[in-house]
C-alpha cells in the first residue's frame, strides 16, 4: 500500500519527535512540526515557534548556528520523507543569512530535494517569518546540503 502525503506527513511528525527526544543538538527542535509535503514538487515544509531562549543569540534573534542545524536537520528529514533515503551524512552544507527573527515569531522552512542519485543527495532550504495572515513572509535565510548516501555503500 502507498502512503499518502497526508500520511508521510504524520509518519515524519512522529519520527522527528522520537528524533528530537535524544539529548542531542536536536531537542531544541523538538517543538517543529512537517505542515505540509508534496511529492510532485519534491518538498517538505516546516514550521517552528522560536519560543526557547537558548534558540536565540544575545541580541534576542534566531541564532545563526541554530539556522544551520535547522537547515541541515530538514533537508535531512526531506530526503527521508520524499525519497525514503534514510542513511545519510553530509560533505557541503552552505547558508546565507538574509534577515532576523526574534522570539515568538512563527517560521516556515520550506526544503526542496532537487537531485538524488545514488551516491549524491542535493537539497535546497530557505527560512521565511509566517506572516499574521498565514502565508510566507520575509526570508530569513536559505542555504543548499549536499549528501553522500551510506546506502550507496551498503
Amino acid at each position: 500500500m502507498n502512503e499518502t502525503e497526508k500520511q508521510k506527513v504524520e509518519r515524519l511528525n512522529e519520527s522527528f519527535k522520537l528524533f528530537t527526544q535524544q539529548p542531542t543538538h536536536t531537542s531544541q527542535l523538538s517543538q517543529m512540526k512537517v505542515i505540509h509535503l508534496s511529492e510532485a514538487e519534491s518538498t517538505v515544509t516546516f514550521e517552528l515557534t522560536l519560543d526557547s531562549k537558548h534558540m536565540l543569540n544575545y541580541r534576542g534573534g534566531l541564532h545563526g548556528g541554530l539556522i544551520a542545524t535547522i537547515i541541515d536537520d530538514c533537508t535531512s528529514w526531506t530526503f527521508i520523507g520524499i525519497n525514503n533515503r534514510t542513511e545519510h551524512v553530509s560533505i557541503d552544507l552552505s547558508v546565507s543569512y538574509v534577515s532576523a527573527a526574534k522570539e515568538g515569531d512563527t517560521i516556515w522552512i520550506v526544503c526542496k530535494s532537487k537531485s538524488v542519485g545514488r551516491t549524491l543527495l542535493f537539497a535546497e532550504a530557505s527560512l521565511h517569518l509566517k506572516t499574521a495572515d498565514g502565508k510566507r513572509g520575509k526570508l530569513l535565510a536559505f542555504g543548499k546540503h549536499t549528501k553522500f548516501s551510506v546506502e550507496a555503500r551498503l
